[in-house]
């Protein structure tokens, strides 16, 4: 009794923020993503799965966020969106401070899905490994799936804390080979995750075990991941908007910088040819001469000015001998519309803003 309703808190805390852990339908593990989807991006769309099942109805999300909660470089992140995109699993509203990523459709039987704690994806354990070696590091993605399934029964309130199976039934459930099942299990029993008295222990791959969570270290890490949410949440809103205009500012910057880069190293290889340099400074000089000449020489500004035209053609030729043309000169914005400043005449942001770029 007391577990279920333990488990019902938990929920209501769930649909207030959609922060506390991740859900994944079973249904992602078979297709419910477009095709068979690797393990980052089922991780991915469980974040924007359980965010559009919150009360927000959105995942408000830079790919510098998933990355540090998920533990998935950008570029996969990246990667993966584009993809869910594409195959019309989920929506972005790029107008939206931080962008907003959504489920299009909620899948069927998502109220039956695998509850993945964030310590799960955040923590580093010492495991020891099938040679006696411990090594420190994050849990790979099988072993976060394995261990969610397991995590999910234990604490459903239903099996009286215990998870029973074989290495093949949950390769089946989660889309996985045997071995790689079988591999995660030995992992998760050497960083003392999860336990299987020997009593519990199926002979084969067939015969079902059943298997405990290490109450005490799993009590530890909540505590530990509810203090770190605390911190997080404390967060305001407009502290949130800061940073998400900070990030914007930062990725259109780049953009500038880059485009002025290039035409910059252009200037700096024509000015690299001497014939070009010294007609270039001639130029200058000439255009204060034909100011003056304008107000005190009107008699010499024709003469001048035919120099002018002159040296225009000796730099054009320059150019062309160097394989530079007058275009290269001028930066190239990824935008014609905001000319890379992130926003349209009139002071509008523009479209062509994706926080994660």
């Amino acid at each position: 009794m007391t577990r279920q309703t333990n488990a019902v808190k938990l929920d209501e805390q769930f649909t207030a923020d959609g922060t506390s852990y991740i859900r994944r339908p079973y249904s992602f593990f078979h297709g419910a993503l477009g095709h068979r989807a690797p393990s980052a991006e089922l991780i991915i769309a469980g974040k924007i799965f359980s965010l559009s099942c919150s009360k927000s109805r959105e995942c408000r999300y830079t790919y510098k966020r998933f990355s540090a909660e998920l533990g998935v470089s950008r570029s996969t992140v990246a990667r993966s969106i584009k993809g869910l995109k594409e195959r019309g699993i989920i929506s972005q509203d790029k107008r939206k401070t931080g962008a907003a990523y959504k489920f299009i459709k909620l899948p069927d039987g998502q109220r039956r899905f695998l509850r993945t704690e964030r310590w799960m994806l955040e923590t580093s354990f010492e495991i020891r490994t099938k040679g006696g070696k411990i090594v420190a590091r994050r849990l790979l993605k099988s072993e976060i799936d394995v261990l969610s399934l397991i995590w999910t029964h234990c604490t459903s309130g239903k099996t009286g804390g215990t998870c029973s199976g074989s290495a093949r039934s949950w390769a089946g459930i989660l889309g996985r080979s045997d071995k790689t099942v079988k591999k995660a299990i030995r992992n998760l029993l050497g960083a003392g995750l999860i336990v299987r008295p020997q009593e519990d222990r199926g002979v084969n791959g067939h015969k079902r075990s059943t298997y405990r969570l290490n109450g005490r270290i799993a009590r530890e890490l909540e505590r530990a991941s509810r203090r770190a949410r605390r911190a997080q949440d404390r967060r305001t809103d407009a502290e949130l908007a800061a940073d998400a205009r900070t990030e914007r500012e930062r990725v259109y910057a780049a953009r500038r910088e880059a485009a002025e880069s290039r035409a910059e190293s252009y200037l700096r290889r024509i000015m690299q040819d001497a014939a070009y340099a010294r007609a270039e400074r001639r130029g200058r000089k000439l255009d204060i001469e034909i100011a003056k000449a304008e107000l005190y020489s009107p008699a010499d500004v024709a003469r001048l000015r035919r120099e002018a035209v002159e040296l225009q053609a000796q730099k054009a030729a320059r150019m062309q001998a160097l394989g530079v043309s007058a275009d290269d000169l001028k930066p190239h914005y990824s935008c014609p519309l905001c000319r890379d400043s992130g926003y349209l005449p009139g002071g509008r942001p523009c479209g062509c803003y994706s926080p994660q770029k």
